[in-house]
């Protein structure tokens, strides 16, 4: 089976050898007729199956946006639950927290836990006042060309007890640790 562009480019070709024989159908042998006539109904059958590949594909579209739209939801609606959850736990860790420091309950083990407040690790959270100017200050304590606050030296020279009135160490955080 021919493509629509070749069976309209062959009806071309016939056409135009009857408008150059002036409009004269006759100007084609009778075997050009035959094939005229067998191209213009191959064309119409072309276009029509392209039509119903068209609307069949305008379907699948359809039905794919759809379910695009469902997923997208579906995935805000989890989300949304997701972050609730992450707020619970939060809210409980919070409250059991309390409860054990309150009442000085170091570790709690059970046959399927070992529960215990526990400071986060790493270094300890680093304090610089908001109106502390790094230009106005020694220029080992900023660096260029920016003329930043240089975080690691002010944190060393803080963790060896050097005062720095614009700056402090401050106390890790806590978390509950259960495993």
């Amino acid at each position: 089976m021919s493509t629509l562009y070749e069976i309209q480019d062959r009806l071309a070709e016939l056409t135009e050898i009857i408008v150059e024989a002036g409009g004269d159908w006759d100007a084609l042998s009778e075997e050009e007729q035959t094939e005229f006539d067998g191209l213009a109904g191959a064309l119409e059958q072309k276009i029509i199956s392209y039509a119903h590949l068209i609307k069949r594909l305008e379907q699948r579209a359809s039905s794919r946006e759809a379910e695009a739209a469902w997923i997208a939801a579906e995935a805000a609606r989890i989300t949304t639950i997701s972050k609730r959850d992450r707020k619970t736990i939060k809210t409980l860790s919070e409250r059991a927290m309390g409860v054990m420091e309150a009442n000085d309950l170091g570790t709690i083990e059970t046959e399927h836990f070992r529960i215990k407040v526990v400071r986060n690790g790493g270094a300890a959270p680093l304090e610089i006042d908001k109106e502390a100017d790094p230009m106005k200050v020694s220029p080992k304590l900023s660096r260029q060309p920016k003329r930043v606050w240089d975080k690691k030296v002010i944190r060393e020279l803080l963790e060896a007890d050097a005062p720095i009135p614009f700056a402090r160490l401050l106390e890790r955080g806590r978390r509950l640790k259960i495993s």
